[in-house]
């Protein structure tokens, strides 16, 4: 079959790339929800910024050092040592076009308060402010970084989505910058966005308040 069977396909021009972003966020903003559940739970949304910025590889590296399983801070000292939380997590998701969220959030344990939980997940943050993680959480953390983005290229179906996505993001080679980046992380840097980022005025912290049923009676 030649070449030519299926005519001249002409290249279609590309429109111009649309971006959506939000003014920088100058005071903490808190909403309360009542609603029937069995337990409150908290969530605190930081603003932060995508890949390819910078600091996106080092937001990657303190989610997993927050939260990268049972070994991590949050879940040593909110749900193992101090037992104020049944659950804790910490998430980020730097590879998207527009500026993203850095995550936390818990669900207090039974007989404990928001109030608790809530400093408790500051106070995991401030020390991340004052020290840096050791060199052996780091290297722990882009291995986990690391070796998750390489299980989810494990079929042609995934590594062609993953190719699909760096390319939206940019350009697919984009995907080489990504582990470099990751591979580059320093605790210093750690340090540096938590300060950047990880402040009062850029936080949004939402609460679940549990309500009792109520019915009526017939």
């Amino acid at each position: 079959m030649s070449q030519n069977s299926f005519g001249k396909v002409h290249p279609i021009l590309r429109e111009k790339d649309v971006s959506s972003s939000e003014p920088e966020q100058r005071g903490e903003r808190r909403v309360l929800l009542k609603r029937e559940a069995e337990l409150p739970y908290i969530l605190v949304a930081y603003h932060t910024p995508a890949f390819p910025h910078e600091d996106s590889y080092a937001l990657n590296v303190l989610r997993v050092i927050l939260s990268g399983g049972k070994s991590s801070r949050l879940y040593k000292s909110l749900v193992y040592e101090n037992k104020i939380a049944l659950d804790v997590d910490a998430d980020y998701d730097g590879l998207n076009k527009d500026p993203y969220l850095f995550f936390l959030d818990a669900t207090v344990s039974p007989g404990k308060t928001i109030d608790e939980v809530e400093q408790a997940l500051y106070m995991e943050i401030e020390k991340i402010k004052k020290e840096p993680p050791t060199e052996l959480e780091i290297q722990k953390a882009k291995n986990q970084v690391e070796a998750s983005f390489v299980i989810e290229q494990d079929s042609i179906y995934l590594e062609a989505m993953k190719y699909g996505m760096f390319e939206i993001l940019g350009d697919w080679r984009l995907i080489e910058k990504y582990l470099n980046g990751i591979r580059k992380v320093t605790p210093e840097d750690i340090t540096i966005v938590a300060k950047k980022y990880f402040r009062e005025d850029n936080r949004t912290v939402g609460i679940l308040i549990p309500t009792k049923e109520v019915r009526s009676e017939k």
